[in-house]
């Protein structure tokens, strides 16, 4: 699978570049992992210039992981496979929510899923 995902920067004319990381599978199992954050506080994750943080997760069949959202800020859930269900609302491979005015996600996976989490200004 290929995702490509585009974060509008902050400024315009900023210099354009390209990052590409393998993170090991298990740093991702059962948690979320930062795969990419603001450049300067991105904990070996890829540098963005957003106030943007992007984690990937596989969880097992019937685990779960929670992620709290300051206020102010929003989500995007991206699942690129299996079944997961965000706040008791399900999603299959495919699908994308969009998250607003909620403090609190909690995801899970009742037969194994995979699934991006935008953590977004």
């Amino acid at each position: 699978h290929l995702l490509q995902i585009w974060i509008k920067p902050p400024a315009k004319r900023l210099a354009p570049s390209y990052a590409q990381r393998a993170f090991p599978k298990d740093e991702q199992r059962n948690h979320l992992r930062l795969i990419a954050g603001p450049h300067g506080d991105t904990s070996g994750a890829v540098a963005l210039h957003q106030d943007a943080r992007i984690f990937a997760c596989t969880l097992n069949s019937e685990n779960e992981v929670t992620h709290d959202i300051a206020v102010g800020r929003h989500a995007w859930v991206q699942v690129t496979s299996g079944e997961l269900a965000v706040n008791g609302v399900a999603l299959n491979a495919g699908d994308g929510a969009a998250i607003e005015k909620e403090a609190s996600l909690q995801f899970t996976a009742h037969s194994g899923a995979s699934f991006l989490l935008f953590d977004l200004r």
